[in-house]
């Protein structure tokens, strides 16, 4: 079975589904809508063009694939992308996540991401403190960091039950009397809206606004 993973969402399809043929004819990534490098128009014949994109086919023999090609096995298919691309989307992702106004997140995606920044936090504070040997400063940059991602984090979670940013200076102004548990709980356990919002058409990076 050829298969076809896009470079930007990771979403993956062969030439036997419906999502191949919304590529041919729109040349864009049924999931993110990003233009796919290489991928023909609908005006190719070949099915097997799946072949000449990811450079491989299961009934090819003795051909040399790159260095950095990963192969993963589910369900009987052969998905093929390289591992470089999958690290970039990792990366891209995490950014995202730690630091980006946009889109949505879930409860349990949204404690995650705290669990993430405290380790983000202290790395930051290890290293300006290496590099400056100055506790002061790696305090500062540390807390200013710390609250851009807990911000981002806050209202990327409140995107997702349809909240704005003045849902989230409402909150802080609360805070600032002492009722900043009540915010977290209210952040926290709220639950998200059911398909799309004009936030994104759902949770996570993949669905972010364009």
């Amino acid at each position: 079975m050829l298969f076809y993973r896009c470079p930007d969402c990771g979403l993956g399809f062969n030439e036997t589904d419906e999502s191949c043929e919304i590529a041919v004819k729109t040349g864009c990534c049924p999931r993110c809508a990003e233009p796919l490098k290489n991928f023909p128009s609908s005006d190719s014949e070949n099915p097997s063009f799946i072949n000449e994109i990811v450079g491989f086919s299961e009934s090819t023999s003795g051909l040399e694939l790159p260095d950095d090609l990963d192969l993963i096995e589910t369900s009987n298919e052969h998905k093929y992308h390289t591992a470089n691309d999958s690290i970039k989307l990792s990366v891209i992702k995490l950014l995202w996540l730690l630091f980006s106004l946009d889109g949505r997140i879930g409860r349990g995606m949204y404690l995650i991401s705290i669990i993430l920044t405290y380790g983000f936090i202290s790395f930051v504070y290890y290293l300006v403190y290496s590099f400056f040997d100055s506790e002061g400063s790696a305090f500062n940059v540390s807390f200013i960091l710390c609250i851009w991602c807990f911000l981002s984090q806050s209202l990327k979670r409140l995107h997702d039950f349809g909240g704005s940013v003045w849902t989230l200076l409402i909150l802080i102004i609360l805070s600032i009397f002492k009722l900043g548990v009540f915010c977290l709980i209210y952040i926290i356990f709220n639950g998200g809206t059911n398909g799309a919002n004009k936030y994104g058409e759902g949770r996570g990076w993949e669905n972010r606004p364009k």
